[in-house]
């Protein structure tokens, strides 16, 4: 079988789970007997292809898609990066096409699945529901809010389409440009939705967003990530008198790292220790970092780490007791949180959609509400009080060769389901 993974950007990259989700998967398809890979990345000008990957330009990926499926032919494409030019190109050759849903951004213009008051979307797609979260993402924008939405759609779009033709003016032009900017995601979602042979969703809480904005059912297969074997060591000595929490991810607002702090915080004089592992990448990110270190570099028991090599940080949180998902916006799946469970750690997360599929409540971890210090600042106290001695009993996720069995034998059903279809 002949297997094409899609993805954005270079395939050693390590920017979020997605990508090092594509990494693992590629090497435990290799592993599979019966599959031939195939990967190809749309790259900007200046990033070159790496060695087994074929390069297509970010700027012409659809285009140079398809002439690479009429030279490799391959029976199915799995697209974990620019997902609509992909199943556009293998709807155009006739060839099977599978999407991960690996983030809210396969939806939402903001990305997140974050609405404006900071709690996960539960709305469909559409001007109406996305306009002022668009704007309050524009610096100033929230205040412009009851202005703009009086504006129809149709001609807000036109003004976006005569301000791209335009020099970029600061806060102008992502103003004027915002009906644009969900216009196209939505076309973007359609296209996927309606040239896509099947879309996974890795949680529930994910396949609940696909169907509320109008991916039927028989197209929808509901496949949590695969994760790490059970990695070596025991669960470390030392939680009665020293408890250390963890945090694993990128530096972003999305990912709570403030309620976090704000909670721990709140712990006073607490010989618990929480460490921070990740970095800030875009500018935005690294705003968020300095204003976070600002408030809180001075607290005792809080150490910040940086980014880390993968066996680097396997080493570091081997002393950990605890990993912490604070969560405030739609988490698809939660690579960090099985790879805890797999290395034997308890989590503490928030409901923020893939936790729900992988803690279970008093068995591995426990559960909060997003967005909420004093829940999380409250449920750190109360594992204070009584902390776990030994690791939890219990993680579900399929080790990443199961995973690649489970998706090979999606793969054939869709490939047989397909040609099924065809009139040949």
């Amino acid at each position: 079988m002949n297997v094409l993974l899609t993805i954005a950007g270079p395939f050693s990259a390590t920017y979020g789970g997605g990508q090092i989700y594509v990494r693992r998967l590629a090497e435990a398809m290799a592993g599979q007997p019966e599959v031939n890979l195939h990967i190809a990345a749309a790259l900007n000008k200046s990033t070159a292809a790496e060695a087994g990957v074929f390069g297509l330009s970010a700027e012409h990926a659809e285009d140079e898609l398809r002439q690479l499926l009429r030279k490799l032919r391959p029976d199915i494409v799995h697209a974990h990066g620019i997902k609509a030019a992909t199943a556009r190109a293998c709807k155009a050759e006739g060839i099977p096409c599978v999407v991960t849903a690996h983030h809210g951004g396969i939806i939402c213009p903001t990305g997140a699945l974050l609405n404006e008051d900071n709690h996960i979307c539960r709305s469909h797609a559409s001007h109406r529901n996305c306009l002022r979260c668009v704007l309050c993402n524009i610096k100033g924008g929230r205040r412009l809010n009851q202005l703009c939405r009086h504006i129809p759609p149709s001609l807000y779009r036109m003004l976006g389409i005569v301000a791209e033709k335009l020099p970029f003016i600061p806060f102008i032009t992502p103003i004027v440009h915002a009906a644009q900017q969900i216009y196209h995601k939505r076309r973007e979602w359609l296209c996927i939705s309606r040239c896509s042979s099947q879309v996974i969703a890795p949680s529930a809480a994910m396949a609940d967003t696909l169907r509320r904005n109008g991916l039927p059912q028989n197209r929808l297969t509901v496949l949590p990530h695969g994760a790490p074997r059970q990695k070596d060591g025991c669960y470390p000595a030392g939680a009665d008198t020293c408890l250390r929490f963890y945090f694993v991810g990128r530096i972003c607002r999305e990912k709570g790292l403030h309620v976090l702090l704000e909670a721990f915080a709140k712990l006073g004089s607490s010989t618990a220790e929480l460490h921070i592992f990740g970095g800030a990448v875009t500018r935005k990110e690294q705003r968020y970092q300095f204003e976070l270190l600002r408030q809180y570099i001075h607290l005792p028991h809080i150490y910040w780490h940086g980014p880390q090599a993968e066996d680097k940080l396997d080493e570091l949180t081997q002393k950990c007791h605890i990993l912490v998902h604070p969560a405030i916006s739609m988490e698809v799946f939660g690579l960090d949180m099985a790879e805890a469970l797999a290395a034997g750690k308890w989590v503490l997360a928030t409901r923020c959609g893939g936790a729900e599929m992988q803690v279970q409540d008093g068995q591995n971890g426990w559960l909060v509400e997003p967005n909420s210090v004093p829940e999380l600042a409250a449920a750190i106290q109360r594992i204070l009080e009584a902390p776990p001695l030994n690791s939890p009993a219990c993680h579900i996720s399929s080790t990443f060769p199961q995973h690649a069995e489970q998706l090979c034998k999606l793969y054939h059903r869709i490939i047989q389901d397909e040609k099924k279809k065809s009139p040949h």
